[in-house]
């Protein structure tokens, strides 16, 4: 950890297309007035894949902070996209800071910058904005881990298809993924229902009931390995989760702390894993009057499922394949972000 580092330039990153729409825009404006229009990149208008490749070249963005502002799924597409860069010895890679715009936003609150960024309407854009540049340049600058998540999916004519992903917060197979995949479709059809953050939350939760009903325990086709050691599931399994975070689902805590299962933590180079046994399980921990079951912690992870799997999700986005498939998560390096003090 290091409790000072030294800030070139600051950087922002901005998806106005996550879930509190009006605060990013609101940041956008100020950002850009604070920082100047060239160091601001809105994700909602420009070609994402072609502006960030100019807009983290080493000679520009080495040794800044860059703010990473939307859901966790943008911090992980930002994260993605600097691990492309090939970055000269001589040159320091920039570090992030999680401004909160998404919906559940567990990456952040891992971080400890809260569930959602408030946006003080009192302010001018620019004073908004230089608000929140100081309040993260008085954080701590630490490492964090990163994880490759590899999916090898079996089809019908024996082919295997194999897809690697980065994995920042979490992996879960089963009834959570579930309303994870039912909720993105519906955001997709209902675009103006699912406008804002509290909003997203009711339509999360009315879906939840509705995905819920007849859902298969998985340990009828679904095996666990940790660290290459076969572990037995619970009959009643409904969802499994590997987390490398303790923040799940807006801010359910994955890990109760017992000294006997170990310390969670985002840069132990290991992962948690504990399952969930059915719905209301799942909804007793997200009012945070139960926790999951501990299975175990571990540096490899393998999940194989015999049959196509009903949901999968990663980082809060859903994973959709056909087939029997096997997902194995392994160490994939760290990234320096910024921690509240």
């Amino acid at each position: 950890t290091q409790s000072t580092w030294a800030v070139r330039a600051h950087l922002a990153i901005v998806n106005t297309r996550s879930g509190d729409r009006e605060a990013a825009r609101f940041l956008v404006e100020g950002f850009r007035q604070r920082l100047g229009s060239d160091n601001v990149l809105d994700l909602g208008v420009n070609n994402p894949n072609d502006e960030m490749i100019k807009f983290l070249e080493p000679q520009k963005c080495h040794g800044c902070r860059i703010f990473a502002c939307g859901g966790d799924g943008t911090i992980t597409w930002v994260m993605d996209n600097l691990d492309k860069i090939r970055w000269p010895p001589s040159l320091p890679k920039p570090h992030i800071a999680v401004v909160p715009l998404g919906t559940g936003n567990d990456y952040s609150r891992a971080l400890g910058w809260g569930g959602g960024y408030i946006m003080n309407k009192n302010k001018s854009a620019g004073d908004e904005s230089q608000r929140v540049i100081d309040s993260y340049n008085a954080g701590t600058v630490s490492n964090a881990d990163r994880w490759e998540v590899g999916i090898l999916t079996i089809l019908k004519d024996s082919t295997k298809v194999e897809q690697k992903k980065s994995m920042n917060n979490y992996f879960s197979i089963g009834l959570d993924a579930i309303v994870c995949t039912d909720f993105h479709h519906f955001r997709q059809e209902n675009p103006n229902l699912a406008a804002g953050r509290l909003r997203n939350k009711f339509w999360y939760s009315a879906l939840a009931l509705g995905s819920a009903v007849g859902i298969p325990s998985l340990n009828r086709f679904v095996s666990l390995y940790i660290d290459g050691d076969q572990k037995v599931l619970p009959k009643s399994t409904k969802a499994i989760l590997v987390a490398n975070i303790n923040s799940y689902a807006a801010g359910v805590k994955v890990w109760k702390k017992d000294p006997s299962k170990g310390e969670q933590s985002i840069s132990d180079r290991l992962l948690e894993v504990v399952v969930f046994t059915g719905f209301f399980h799942l909804a007793r921990s997200s009012a945070r009057i139960a926790y999951p079951l501990q299975v175990g912690q571990g540096r490899n992870i393998t999940i194989k499922s015999e049959l196509t799997p009903d949901g999968m999700q990663l980082d809060g986005e859903p994973l959709e394949y056909v087939g029997p498939t096997v997902i194995s998560l392994k160490h994939k390096g760290q990234c320096a972000v910024v921690f509240k003090n």
